[in-house]
């Protein structure tokens, strides 16, 4: 009886089978160059990934399958695609198959997400959809990460806290409707526990949660963030006007996960350990109407200098003290910008 690693192993294909012409010449790559293309390709895009596993059976077995680790692995998350609204409102219990559009491609794709008959989707979370069971707040709502598509589910603590629960009497939250306008970054220890952190537009506290826990924590921060928060990377960028000795000033601020370092300690971190960390400062009188945006995989803030003049800087730059716009000024397109100020309040799009 052949042990369990032969069972497993690809099968193998030799130059003779290939010249016979029953094998086409691609199934004779070596395994490690199929995983090298692979990886490549899930830099880029999730689906075209899929589409290579699905050329052959040995390649399917020479690489990595993405289900079970859609949520835990970053690398599997999806890139650049955008949940589009459907019919009259963004998510009707009537259909289980939503629209997702490529950014860099503009290819459409109509997966099958069943959960969305009974499940309103919060925000998107890192390439993820963090949802909520059921249409309206209520105390018991559970709460949950989905790939949409892989289809993985990760189950959070249920009850997260939402603004209702700060600004409404109780006997009125359960007739509020959760918010839209939500923002959250997942992330993943060394030792594999996930976490999510949320923040919600004109507020000022963020909620987070892990995998290992039972209940949301919560951390009030004491400002309300200038324009919309950003999730990037796992974490969360936020920005903040100060007056100073100089005069107004414009904070760029970060929340990092506090279950990265300090994971292997029993219990929620303190919320000093959210504390958010000062990425950079600069004169809030360079530009006019900030809002942060990612652009290949860089942080930019893009405003205006003047009414019909855009201006771009990159946060690195201004880490590093350089005042300097970036080059091209206004050229940049849209469509590389993973940011929910693309969709207006009334057509709401999902970017993942």
């Amino acid at each position: 009886m052949s042990s369990p690693s032969v069972r497993n192993r690809p099968p193998a294909i030799t130059a003779a089978a290939a010249s016979s012409g029953d094998v086409s010449p691609w199934a004779t790559l070596h395994g490690d160059l199929v995983r090298l293309v692979g990886w490549r390709l899930l830099a880029g895009d999730l689906l075209d990934y899929v589409r290579l596993r699905a050329v052959c059976r040995y390649w399917r077995f020479s690489t990595v399958s993405p289900l079970g680790r859609g949520i835990i692995d970053p690398r599997f998350h999806p890139r650049r695609w955008m949940m589009l609204p459907e019919g009259h409102g963004l998510h009707p219990r009537e259909d289980a198959k939503k629209r997702f559009f490529n950014l860099s491609s503009g290819v459409f794709v109509r997966p099958r997400l069943p959960l969305l008959k009974d499940h309103f989707v919060l925000c998107p979370a890192d390439g993820l959809l963090l949802l909520l069971q059921g249409q309206q707040y209520h105390r018991c709502n559970s709460v949950r990460l989905l790939h949409p598509f892989t289809g993985d589910v990760v189950e959070l603590p249920a009850n997260i806290i939402l603004p209702a629960d700060m600004t409404l009497p109780e006997e009125l939250r359960a007739h509020s409707i959760p918010p839209t306008d939500a923002f959250a970054a997942v992330s993943t220890s060394p030792d594999g526990v996930l976490g999510v952190m949320v923040v919600f537009k004109n507020t000022s506290f963020v909620v987070f949660a892990s995998t290992r826990e039972e209940q949301w924590g919560f951390f009030a921060f004491g400002f309300y963030p200038h324009a919309s928060p950003l999730s990037f990377k796992g974490e969360l960028y936020m920005m903040q006007d100060q007056i100073s000795a100089a005069g107004w000033e414009l904070n760029v601020l970060r929340f990092d996960p506090p279950w990265q370092e300090h994971s292997t300690v029993s219990g929620l971190a303190p919320s000093s350990l959210l504390s958010p960390k000062l990425v950079a400062t600069c004169s809030a009188h360079i530009i006019h109407s900030p809002e942060l945006v990612e652009c290949d995989s860089e942080i930019l803030i893009v405003g205006y200098r003047k009414v019909t003049e855009m201006i771009i800087y990159r946060l690195a730059d201004l880490a590093l003290g350089k005042i300097v716009p970036n080059p091209g000024g206004g050229i940049i397109s849209p469509s590389g910008w993973n940011n929910q100020s693309i969709a207006n309040n009334n057509a709401r799009a999902y970017p993942c």
